[in-house]
């Protein structure tokens, strides 16, 4: 209208990232799952913290890795990525980290955004 912003256009506006992240976020909101959310809207502007490749010291693959052994059954690139983080961040508190990323190929450097 006369190129003025909708109700939902100020408010996108108002949050500093793409405006298709930002209505996802506007829409959690909503629904009170900001958290989860958030933290998809961050995987969603950096590299995906899957690596490829991951193998034991014996040089085989051991078993389901990265988005494998993440997905869960979620059917779903987002669930997945919050999955890997949610359990990432459980073995940080233990002190596993790094290991936990190296047995489960992942990039300690991406999680630790």
């Amino acid at each position: 209208r006369n190129g003025e912003l909708t109700v939902l256009g100020r408010a996108v506006a108002a949050i500093p990232v793409q405006p298709n992240v930002a209505k996802f976020l506007l829409i959690a909101a909503a629904f009170r799952v900001i958290k989860p959310a958030a933290c998809i809207a961050a995987f969603l502007s950096i590299k995906s913290p899957f690596q490829q490749g991951v193998k034991t010291e014996q040089g085989s693959k051991k078993g389901p890795t990265g988005k494998e052994y993440f997905n869960k059954g979620f059917w779903s690139d987002h669930l997945t990525m919050l999955q890997a983080y949610v359990e990432w961040r459980r073995e940080v508190a233990r002190g596993r980290g790094d290991e936990f990323c190296d047995e489960q190929g992942l990039s300690p450097e991406t999680l630790d955004m």
